[in-house]
């Protein structure tokens, strides 16, 4: 038992995982234990974790084929020890070296089962200080619901494997459905004004792919139909609009594929939005997705062309 388990998915993160890890060294808090879970890596990342573990006794390595953030971190879970649980991603840091100990601290003091802190994030060589918490104490998790930056939270491990709070086994947009879904069953987070975990920002819009995109689909969807189950217009209006100005460009790249599943997803995505539960609802009342529309624009098109006499009389030539 310690009084800390970090995890650390890793994937191909040759480039940024040692920083990460000297983040965790220089932690004033000792008594943690550091799992980082090698999720198939193709690079250098394994030696980067074999050298971790010679420098460190607290570091423990653990591998499995790639099968994304989420599955590592649960792994990550069922193999923790200690009493909290924290998670790094492997290009993020801790900002500076009291993160844990002011985590831990607070949760103790205040017995709650989810903690956290500020964020700040790096561009360039600049930090800029983003979702501060102005003020300590506690939050309802209904009044004022979270789903980003899940990492600048302590989770007691406990709390999660007996409600078994997981990571959904997608490839993107695991988190926010993660945090959501904790909070909620906590009812209430502890937070501090205090800076604790360092985004990044590396993760690149170049690695969605097809399947990526399906899962970033099925998370919004199963996030539009949670807010919409616990009445949260927040989270509601602001995954309608990642739906419709992020995964739905990222849907249109793939329409030529012709895949019936990602079709699927985008009607099914459609009719999880709730107009009633948005900020701002649309002048017509309605949701479409412009993937739709466009797919809608398309058919009109087609049928208008296929419908002129000259086409049906050269169909009636090549028929006969």
């Amino acid at each position: 038992m310690c009084k800390i388990s970090v995890i650390v998915p890793v994937y191909n993160a040759e480039d940024t995982l040692e920083t990460a890890l000297s983040s965790v060294f220089m932690q004033t808090l000792t008594d943690i234990e550091i799992l980082c879970i090698n999720d198939g890596s193709t690079d250098h990342s394994a030696d980067v974790l074999t050298s971790a573990q010679r420098r460190d006794g607290r570091v423990r390595c653990l591998t499995q084929e790639n099968a994304g953030a989420g599955i590592a971190r649960n792994k990550g879970i069922a193999e923790a020890k200690g009493e909290y649980i924290a998670f790094l991603d492997a290009d993020d840091l801790y900002p500076g070296p009291y993160a844990l100990e002011t985590l831990l601290a607070a949760a103790e003091k205040s017995g709650a089962m989810v903690c956290g802190g500020s964020i700040e994030k790096a561009k360039g060589n600049d930090v800029h200080p983003m979702f501060v918490f102005t003020e300590e104490g506690f939050h309802n998790a209904c009044d004022e619901p979270l789903d980003r930056f899940f990492a600048r939270f302590i989770y007691n491990r406990n709390f999660l494997l007996e409600n078994k709070l997981q990571f959904p086994p997608l490839r993107v947009y695991e988190d926010p459905i993660f945090l959501l879904c904790t909070l909620l069953k906590a009812k209430e987070y502890y937070a501090v004004p205090d800076v604790v975990y360092r985004y990044n920002g590396a993760h690149s819009n170049k690695r969605i792919t097809l399947a990526c995109t399906k899962d970033y689909l099925r998370g919004l969807i199963a996030e539009l139909k949670l807010s919409k189950k616990k009445d949260l217009p927040e989270i509601h209006t602001l995954c309608c609009d990642r739906l419709m100005r992020e995964a739905d460009f990222y849907a249109q790249r793939f329409l030529k594929t012709e895949d019936p599943e990602l079709l699927a997803l985008l009607l099914e995505a459609n009719a999880a939005v709730s107009p009633q539960l948005l900020k701002d609802l649309p002048e017509d009342g309605s949701v479409i997705l412009p993937a739709l529309r466009t797919i809608w624009h398309a058919g009109c098109r087609y049928l208008r062309w296929r419908d002129q006499r000259i086409i049906r009389t050269l169909c009636d030539v090549f028929v006969k």
